[in-house]
């Protein structure tokens, strides 16, 4: 069964506001109750942790704090392993996917 429309969209509300953790624990959720995260729900949901990536990283910069190279790696990492997990369970990858994880990617590269 696939995650309806309504959880897809609740999903993507927290991508804006990069929560990596929320975004996580929803798609959890949906897989908890019996749902089939959706192309959409994984692109919300890595928006969110490649987010998360951008945010740590210019936080800790704009704070002259040290670490942020091992948080934003996390960050690509948990990226690359939710592309893993769609590619597994059969989801459909886009474009907009692979964006995504190279954005993530290239914020955990770079520090």
């Amino acid at each position: 069964m696939y995650a309806s429309t309504r959880s897809s969209l609740t999903v993507s509300d927290v991508r804006g506001v990069a929560c990596e953790r929320p975004a996580l624990r929803l798609l959890d959720e949906l897989k908890a109750n019996g749902l089939r995260p959706d192309n959409r729900a994984y692109n919300a949901v890595l928006s969110a942790v490649s987010g998360s990536s951008l945010h740590k990283t210019a936080t800790a910069a704009t704070h002259g704090k040290g670490g942020e190279r091992s948080l934003s790696g996390r960050a690509a990492a948990r990226a690359v392993e939710l592309l893993e997990e769609m590619r597994d369970g059969g989801v459909d990858v886009d474009v907009a996917t692979y964006n995504t994880v190279m954005v993530a990617c290239a914020v955990g590269c770079t520090q």
